[in-house]
């Protein structure tokens, strides 16, 4: 691997200038690229990425090493779909020459000498989609992290920011906490509030996210190797897990306002499944919209205005521009 300028140490007894090494464990979306930039830019050694192997390849060894060309296995169907990040953590491991892992058991003997042979001071994580066996997690000395873009303790779980809209929240963040046997309950390292402007959509506010929480990720690798960051406890009070929305959780009620509708449906505008308005006994299924007016009042629940379909809620009126 090609060397670092800047060195990020750890004190490994006489040998205190040994570079950090971490092992990253990320996955094919956007969200994993921006926090692993951010810790080779401050000179930490990332000795190995390891990726979660699809479903598919159950008869696959608990992990192996993928070669330095082609696409990885867990990558086919989002390259086929279009969905593939313009430079994902596969490409910079290549630039910078990183050994690449693919990984179907994590907890199986095979898989933890593999990660202990790599002799990780840290394992850092962002957007991996696989709950990490404890014994994996005693490898490191300082233990290992992850990136979560919700303000632990609230909206623990795998998709945070879908509840962040559904939740019509203007104000959210991103946590970086120790991972632990409970999914995104360890204690908490960095944290730092991010506005949630009306009309971003769910991509561009996860790449603030990511892009939030490698500064956070460097910055808590730093203070855990230099014994300088103290992990505080996440408070149970107020503490909520969600898990994948079902269809109802896509469906708007016309109680709420339209500024509420319209960030919900901006911020999930990248999922597969479209919202559902349900206003006067009508559902609507929502592809766009151009904007919502707060002071607007509809005499009746939907409204054709020349090419867009205005739809009253509590209050204001949401201008949709493609809908079933």
């Amino acid at each position: 691997m090609r060397a670092n300028q800047n060195r990020a140490t750890v004190d490994r007894g006489n040998d205190v200038g040994a570079e950090l090494r971490a092992i990253y464990f990320g996955s094919n979306g956007t969200f994993s690229a921006p926090p692993l930039r951010a810790l080779l830019a401050g000179g930490v050694e990332v000795c190995a990425i390891v990726l979660a192997a699809p479903p598919a390849r159950s008869k696959a060894p608990a992990i192996w090493p993928l070669p330095f060309t082609g696409t990885p296995a867990s990558w086919t169907a989002l390259r086929l779909l279009g969905g593939m990040p313009e430079r994902g953590i596969v490409d910079i491991a290549r630039e910078r020459e990183i050994p690449v892992f693919e990984a179907r058991a994590l907890g199986a003997p095979t898989a933890v000498d593999v990660i202990g042979a790599l002799m990780p001071d840290i394992i850092c994580a962002a957007c991996f989609p696989r709950r990490v066996p404890q014994v994996v997690l005693e490898v490191p000395p300082l233990g290992c992290l992850n990136v979560h873009p919700s303000l632990l303790p609230h909206n623990r779980g795998p998709a945070p920011l879908f509840w962040t809209f559904r939740e019509g929240v203007h104000d959210s963040g991103v946590t970086v906490h120790i991972m632990s046997n409970e999914i995104d309950a360890g204690s908490i390292v960095e944290q730092a509030r991010l506005s949630v402007p009306d009309g971003i959509t769910g991509e561009e506010m996860e790449r603030r996210c990511a892009m939030l929480g490698g500064d956070l990720l460097l910055r808590a690798v730093r203070g855990l190797a230099a014994g300088t960051t103290v992990p505080i406890p996440q408070e149970t009070c107020g503490a909520s897990y969600r898990g994948w929305p079902t269809d109802r959780d896509f469906e708007i009620p016309a109680r709420w306002s339209a500024r509420r509708a319209f960030n919900f449906i901006r911020g999930v505008s990248d999922w597969p499944q479209s919202p559902v308005i349900v206003a006067d006994g009508e559902r609507i299924t929502v592809r766009s919209v151009s904007g919502y007016e707060d002071g607007a009042s509809l005499p009746r629940a939907l409204e054709v205005d020349g090419s867009e379909l205005l739809v009253r809620f509590s209050p204001g009126a949401l201008r949709t521009t493609a809908w079933e």
